[in-house]
């Protein structure tokens, strides 16, 4: 193996045979599928990532080619790696990052650092993991790894652009975040690993290479990203300046959309009409989120007209939509009144909270006005129209955004239009 080594699983196909697996490596599990392998489900970089499985009874561990550690001693080298979990059970995530003298024989496992999956604090993003092995004192060649027995019914954890490097002085910025977007500015963080107090960042139109920007040095963390354009998609880049001219690398890409422009347009309306079909297919201006599932939801569907809104919940999953902020400066506490359409196909689905957010990130922000369930719905498979005058509350914000919530509960299927 060559040092800097890396490996995205994109180029071996995907399922459990052999030849759908990276060559020189090795994978091991006391399970009869052959765990893990690689699946397309959501690859960071497309289409591969490495998929494992493990239960109360069964793990599944994957090992990387043989390193010469006569010129790259193992405690010289750190491994990165981006993870996913796809439900909200602590172990859904969980691996163990070691270190093997015999890549066929699980017992020589020796764990450096492990995660118990409750570092990921969302389902279906991906986190970025950095191990530094300086505390192995083994004589293993072999880095692995495993997601070990947890869970009594299985758990799941995505494993993507694994890479081993030489050990940096100065460590790079992880897990960056953007949050409290508007028109024009959006709020930066990350996680710091060297006691720096400097970094740059550097921010350029998506799909723009990052050498086109122009770094600028930061000494605050979080920091404010200003003068952006509205309804603009970025990238931005972090890197930490460690003294002394050292310097890390620079931070995975973390890609975000500035908000459009807040409408003061009265009456306004969406009948979803336009946007085509499929978890692709959503408004521009909207906003949406979902938790526990890997599926887009809301998205724009046309089973039941020519376009509606269709949204999925279950005991482990919610999702909502918020529309395009509304600017109600200069309109008459109570003038306005807020009217959808409703439409379920089953006597037990139906159940959605509708009202407004102040924040369409923050569904803590959600200010519920009115919850449709599935009596409200009958006969099934027809469209019902509810309406309901926006408070007086929700004039003393200049903008808010209307918003549908589907909460997690029994499964539920509800479509929403007009």
């Amino acid at each position: 193996m060559t040092i800097p080594f890396t490996e995205n699983f994109d180029d071996y196909g995907t399922g459990t045979a052999s030849t759908s697996f990276p060559q020189c490596w090795n994978r091991l599990t006391n399970y009869t599928t052959q765990y893990p392998y690689i699946s397309s489900s959501s690859a960071y970089t497309a289409p591969g990532n490495l998929y494992f499985y493990s239960t109360s009874s069964y793990y599944s561990m994957a090992i990387a080619p043989e390193i010469d550690t006569v010129n790259y001693p193992i405690n010289t080298l750190t491994v990165n790696f981006l993870i996913r979990k796809t439900g909200t059970t602590t172990s859904y995530g969980a691996i163990q990052i070691g270190v093997m003298t015999d890549p066929t024989d699980a017992s020589t496992f020796t764990p450096v650092a492990s995660y118990t999956g409750s570092e990921l604090s969302q389902t279906n993003q991906w986190y970025e993991i950095e191990v530094a092995l300086s505390n192995y004192t083994g004589y293993g060649s072999y880095i692995a790894l495993r997601k070990p027995m947890d869970a009594s019914t299985g758990t799941y954890t995505y494993i993507d652009n694994f890479r081993i490097y030489p050990s940096p002085t100065c460590l790079k910025p992880v897990n960056v975040a953007v949050s409290n977007v508007t028109d024009n500015s959006a709020e930066l963080a990350w996680v710091s690993r060297s006691n720096e107090s400097e970094w740059q960042v550097v921010v350029v139109p998506h799909g723009e290479e990052m050498s086109t920007g122009t770094p600028e040095n930061v000494y605050e963390m979080p920091y404010t990203l200003t003068n952006l354009t509205d309804n603009t998609q970025y990238d931005v880049y972090v890197k930490a300046i460690c003294g002394g001219g050292d310097e890390s690398e620079w931070s995975n890409m973390k890609t975000f959309t500035t908000r459009c422009l807040p409408t003061s347009v009265i009456p306004f309306e969406e009948d979803f009409s336009t946007y085509g079909t499929g978890s692709t297919a959503f408004p521009g201006c909207w906003v949406r989120h979902r938790e526990g599932t890997t599926t887009a939801y809301p998205y724009v569907n046309t089973a039941y007209g020519a376009g509606s809104l269709y949204f999925y919940s279950s005991s482990t999953v919610y999702s909502y939509a918020a529309s395009q902020a509304l600017d109600l400066t200069g309109e008459n506490p109570g003038s306005l009144v807020f009217s959808w359409d409703a439409y379920s196909t089953s006597n037990s689905y139906g159940r959605i909270d509708v009202g407004y957010m102040t924040d369409p990130d923050d569904i803590s922000t959600f200010v519920r006005l009115k919850s449709i369930y599935s009596n409200n719905l009958q006969p099934v498979s027809n469209w019902y129209n509810f309406s309901v005058v926006l408070p007086e509350d929700a004039y003393q914000h200049q903008n808010i955004y209307l918003a549908f919530y589907a909460p997690s509960r029994e499964s539920n299927y509800v479509y929403i239009d007009n």
